[in-house]
């Protein structure tokens, strides 16, 4: 296992440092081999190093996040599909660590890798949510195990990826009054975010990139702006 860690580590290196060097793995089957033998019935150690290599390897490449995202999809469903007769233990830990990881990546294709975990996100509150196929309790699908390892994790993604940055406040001098909510948006980056972003537009858009949603494209405008250009047309 520790020669296993290390040969993934190494890999890890070899393809964040050099985009030919990753062509080059990619195109002997790094990839799969890594999905289907380093992270999928793997020791637990072996999990964290390749799920970073598997990040590696599809930051900012078109052909191997599709080719990552169909394999992680169809494990995704297997697992769904027969969760409640499978052991517990590591069931869909490493599938939804790397979902969560890969849809926190901050590339042009964050949108498509975002999709997927919101995919997953409806799979799991849709088998949550549904009736109990029973009255067998052991038949009945364990809405506390989908919660605690799929539905909260991608929640947790989710908010950080839409809730606004935390407003930065400048250290004040001895005896200053604190500046008030109006005041802190007016100073730019540093403040609290003043328009409220449009997610689902966001998403919607082809040309949707993780730099036009963080520099706030396809934003709405504020209420108070909405009320004002309103105004103005009457």
């Amino acid at each position: 296992v520790a020669f296993a860690v290390e040969c993934l580590s190494l890999f890890c290196r070899l393809a964040g440092e050099d985009a030919a060097m990753r062509d080059a793995l990619l195109a002997r089957g790094l990839l799969e081999e890594v999905f289907a033998n380093c992270l999928i019935n793997a020791p637990r150690r072996c999990v964290g190093p390749a799920t970073r290599l598997l990040c590696t390897l599809s930051l900012g490449s078109e052909a191997a996040t599709t080719a990552l995202q169909r394999r992680l999809s169809a494990r995704l469903q297997l697992c769904l599909l027969h969760h409640s007769a499978l052991p517990q233990e590591e069931l869909l830990a490493p599938e939804v660590t790397l979902l969560c990881d890969l849809a926190s990546m901050h590339d042009d294709l964050w949108p498509q890798r975002l999709a997927m975990l919101l995919g997953a996100l409806r799979s799991g509150i849709r088998l949550v949510s549904a009736p109990p196929p029973s009255s067998d309790a052991a038949q009945r699908p364990s809405t506390s195990f989908l919660c605690r390892r799929l539905v909260l994790p991608c929640l947790r993604v989710l908010l950080a990826t839409i809730a606004p940055p935390a407003p930065v406040v400048p250290p004040m001098p001895s005896g200053a009054a604190s500046p008030t909510l109006t005041e802190l948006a007016g100073a730019g980056g540093s403040g609290v975010r003043a328009a409220a972003l449009d997610f689902g537009a966001f998403l919607a858009s082809p040309a949707a990139t993780f730099a036009g949603w963080h520099s706030g494209s396809g934003a709405t405008a504020s209420p108070a702006a909405t009320v004002q250009s309103r105004a103005r047309a009457a």
